[in-house]
């Protein structure tokens, strides 16, 4: 096969590298190559044709290429699934799996002809598919029943595909099992499961105390009333969030839900109060507070479940929306429901405790940070709460933390780099104030960080849009007194607060600008950097003890954006002099990250040479 024609400049395939290699002492041509993820299919379908060719005597023409085809399709095949169920792609055995199918840009509703034809492909292959369907934009989802050499036909035969994803069994197929087939479903998830002996790290659940080290992770609390159920979501609006979830240094967690399939028969008539990808009906929320006195909570959600609603609004709580946890009664049963932000806190401690066995250096700081940092909100939370996107202001946005925080955070941006993002991580410890010769105690410590960009990949980008995204998080000693809402800074033992340089503005005239504005009691350098072009702003970031906003603007105008400061404003170790707190020091995490919305560039490989980090050359 003429390695060349493995190359396709038209469609974004690129012959990366060819080299020869010795494998079980026979010498083999191994190839490198680059293949967007739309082009999936395409390559594919061009080496299963160039393999086709039959030879004179009737045999494949390269019988050695159609041996390694079913390694390429089953790579692609992957390609197609989720990174956490991958290893549950089917095998021999045929599962149900849920098609995501792509549908036409700004077509609404769904084109019913894309899934008719689509069901007639699989029924040619006597593929059992379910019935009915759900729609959203740009996808359209059914269920199928298929096994690995059925889904990898499918990915050949059809360019609608989307990805693929298991089939989800709603919870109460697992509760209503007997307790003898609980058991058997117990046995096999520990056949399946690997525990590192090793590691140090544990989540406890807490109604106590605890000392100090530790991150607290707290549910945001729960709309309980029916009557709040439904009237949702403008109860959940009103709601307030739970004590003790207004914590300053706590990680708050609200819940979302993607939770809507009803299967149990005698709920036909009910469908899930909630839209898939919406706030859960569970979650309270902190509209309602005053927004330059609180922090923001929740900062983040995960899944906490649905409620449904039937005919004369009658409200039931269907295990069908519910998720899945372990009984406090093994001996009658070894599942229960659960749901609500409490089933969402738990879903944050795995996630937190995961981050903490990846990096065990990591502060608590730290790893809030990232937690924030990764958070995304889902389209539906945007639809549901923001006016059109060409309308929406930074008001907007802040109302919308208000709701559901930065959104649902993602587990593999937490831990890995794509090519094509990158995520810088600073750990340090700062001393907020000193008193000076005049016995004034004033602000002290400010620290400027370069930032190593990759300046010549982002230049060529040029009037490209790209993305930078910050987050500093600490934590403060609290003043809890009734005489510490008298002042904004009475509460919090110190604040800090970021900036970042506008584009051509030099080191000099950054540190002189942030030096002079941090003296002020807002801490607030102005607008002479890039505030324009913050999501946020810093009146809706600069509350609470985490802040985190997201930059959009040109590649050429972030490669001249390379200084990010981080300075203290005012608190209570300043203001109460008595107390002889001007020495203490503090420590903050500062994540920083970029991402270009392209795959073809890769800015992460210049930073990870500049800073020193080994890159992994593929061969």
């Amino acid at each position: 096969m003429p390695i060349k024609s493995l190359e396709n400049i038209r469609s974004g395939i690129r012959l990366l590298n060819v080299r020869k290699a010795i494998i079980e002492q026979n010498e083999k041509t191994q190839a490198t190559v680059y293949v967007p993820h739309a082009s999936r299919n395409f390559f594919l379908k061009r080496i299963n044709d160039y393999a086709g060719h039959d030879s004179k005597s009737g045999k494949p023409k390269h019988q050695q290429l159609i041996n390694c085809i079913g390694d390429i399709r089953q790579s692609v095949l992957k390609s197609f699934w989720p990174l956490n169920e991958r290893a549950l792609i089917p095998g021999d055995e045929a599962l149900w799996v849920e098609v995501w199918l792509r549908c036409e840009e700004k077509q609404d509703p769904p084109d019913s002809n894309l899934t008719a034809s689509f069901k007639v492909l699989a029924g040619e292959q006597e593929i059992e598919v379910a019935e009915g369907e759900l729609h959203f934009p740009e996808r359209a989802v059914t269920l199928i029943k298929a096994n690995r050499r059925q889904l990898e036909f499918l990915i050949t035969a059809s360019d609608d595909i989307a990805e693929f994803r298991l089939a989800k069994e709603v919870a109460s197929f697992y509760i209503e099992l007997t307790n003898r087939d609980q058991v058997a479903q117990v046995h096999g998830l520990l056949d399946r499961t690997t525990f590192d002996e090793n590691s140090a790290v544990c989540v406890c659940i807490l109604d106590h105390g605890v000392n100090n080290g530790h991150l607290l992770v707290i549910s945001a609390g729960n709309v309980r009333d029916q009557n709040d159920w439904k009237n949702y979501p403008a109860a959940n609006i009103t709601n307030e969030i739970h004590d003790p979830g207004q914590s300053w240094n706590a990680l708050t967690v609200g819940a979302y839900t993607e939770k809507v399939q009803i299967v149990d028969p005698f709920l036909r008539s009910y469908v899930p109060i909630a839209g898939h990808g919406e706030l859960s009906p569970h979650s309270t929320t902190s509209v309602t507070w005053p927004v330059n006195k609180w922090p923001v909570k929740p900062e983040i959600v995960f899944e906490g479940g649905n409620v449904a609603k039937g005919p004369n609004d009658s409200i039931f709580l269907s295990e069908d929306l519910a998720l899945v946890s372990t009984c406090h009664k093994p001996h009658k049963a070894q599942f229960a429901p659960f749901n609500a932000t409490s089933a969402a806190s738990a879903q944050a401690a795995w996630m937190a405790a995961q981050i903490q066995s990846m990096y065990p250096e990591a502060w608590p700081e730290t790893i809030r940070a990232l937690m924030v940092h990764t958070a995304e909100w889902t389209d539906a939370l945007k639809r549901q709460f923001l006016p059109s996107a060409a309308s929406c202001t930074k008001s907007d946005y802040a109302r919308l933390l208000r709701i559901c925080g930065y959104g649902v955070p993602g587990l593999e941006r937490a831990l890995h780099c794509a090519r094509n993002s990158l995520t810088l991580i600073k750990q340090s410890t700062l001393q907020p104030y000193w008193k000076n010769d005049k016995g004034t105690i004033a602000t002290k410590d400010m620290h400027v960080h370069d930032l190593p960009w990759p300046v010549e990949a982002l230049s060529d980008l040029g009037e490209t849009k790209v993305k930078m995204r910050v987050t500093l998080s600490y934590f403060i000693e609290p003043g809890p007194g009734e005489i510490g809402w008298n002042n904004r800074y009475r509460y919090p033992s110190h604040l800090l607060r970021f900036e970042v340089n506008g584009a051509g503005e030099d080191k000099p005239d950054f540190v002189a600008r942030v030096n002079e504005k941090a003296r002020d009691e807002d801490g607030h350098p102005g607008t002479s950097g890039p505030s324009d072009k913050w999501f946020l702003g810093p009146n809706a970031r600069n509350v609470g003890s985490i802040h985190s906003d997201i930059w959009e603007g040109t590649a050429a105008d972030l490669a001249a954006s390379n200084l990010i400061a981080v300075f203290p404003a005012g608190g209570w170790w300043k203001d109460r002099q008595h107390l002889c707190k001007e020495n203490s020091k503090c420590r903050y995490s500062l994540v920083v990250s970029i991402e270009t919305p392209t795959e073809d560039v890769d800015i992460y490989t210049p930073v990870a040479v500049k800073v020193g980090i080994p890159v992994e050359i593929p061969v």
